[in-house]
């Protein structure tokens, strides 16, 4: 086969490859946007996947809510979240025209020890990168529907399949999640200026500080703990901002690892934000 015949054979690849996704696209239902019909966002790690429901209210309570007023919310937790993922997607909600955009400060201010440390701050290089991910996913996606199979969940949208577990503890836990380090945010200038787009746009922004466990504590030492929750409340006053941080430790029966909450301490964590948010 001559080098010509090669180029031609990738070409009509490449083009049966496009045809064939525009077809599945086009007989795919739509995808809903991230924060689609949503007054109230949360943004943040892995954390809050375990604390904070993924949408609601939903059909089996529909008079409960997020901050118990109604108004409707979607979370985003993404695994292992890196700083320029988390103002890309605070960037989204902001985006949507959101009410109100929590956003869990964990990412801005600790590393952890399985995140890589490659810092990525610049959000036009960021923006492609999730663009590219988000496309790949939304094909693949597209082809499971076309081919009338379940829809995969996007990342940061499901639950924990851990959610109703009771807590459970090994050394490989404690070694992906800790000593953690603490810092200052890398992006700052990516982070001042979705504050201010923030700002601008009416949308009332709100720092989180997920509890931890008495197992969590033990490990890391009250000193750590409390060196993180003086950063995180720094953080805040920086952008005249709120921080809703529940005092802890928190019962171990409430998380399902050393830091992820379990069903009950979901319960217990949007109980406390409820009160808190009317308490203001």
């Amino acid at each position: 086969m001559t080098v010509r015949q090669i180029v031609w054979a990738w070409l009509a690849a490449l083009l049966i490859a496009a045809a064939a996704v525009v077809a599945v696209r086009m007989v795919a239902p739509p995808e809903r946007p991230f924060f689609d019909r949503a007054q109230i966002a949360v943004v943040g790690s892995s954390l809050m996947r375990g604390a904070v429901s993924p949408f609601g209210p939903d059909a089996r309570s529909p008079q409960k809510s997020l901050l118990g007023d109604g108004r409707p919310h979607a979370r985003i937790g993404m695994i292992a979240a890196e700083e320029w993922q988390l103002i890309a997607m605070a960037n989204q909600a902001v985006a949507r025209k959101v009410s109100v955009l929590f956003i869990e400060v964990n990412p801005l201010i600790r590393d952890l020890p399985a995140v890589d440390d490659e810092h990525l701050c610049d959000m036009r290089q960021a923006g492609l990168r999730h663009w590219l991910k988000f496309a790949q996913f939304r094909i693949a996606n597209d082809f499971h529907s076309g081919l009338g199979l379940k829809r995969i969940e996007r990342r940061g949208d499901e639950d924990p399949e851990q959610l109703f577990d009771a807590q459970k503890i090994t050394p490989e836990d404690i070694k992906r999640m800790y000593p953690q380090q603490l810092h200052d945010p890398y992006c700052r200038q990516d982070l001042d200026a979705m504050m201010r787009n923030a700002r601008d746009n009416g949308v009332q922004v709100v720092m989180v500080l997920p509890p931890h466990s008495r197992a969590a504590e033990a490990v890391q030492s009250r000193a750590v703990v409390t060196g993180l929750r003086t950063r995180a409340g720094a953080l805040a006053a920086r952008y005249s901002v709120p921080l809703f941080a529940p005092q802890g430790p928190w019962d171990n029966a409430e998380f399902y690892d050393l830091a992820h909450m379990n069903i009950k301490g979901r319960a217990h964590f949007q109980a406390e934000l409820a009160a808190w948010w009317r308490s203001r």
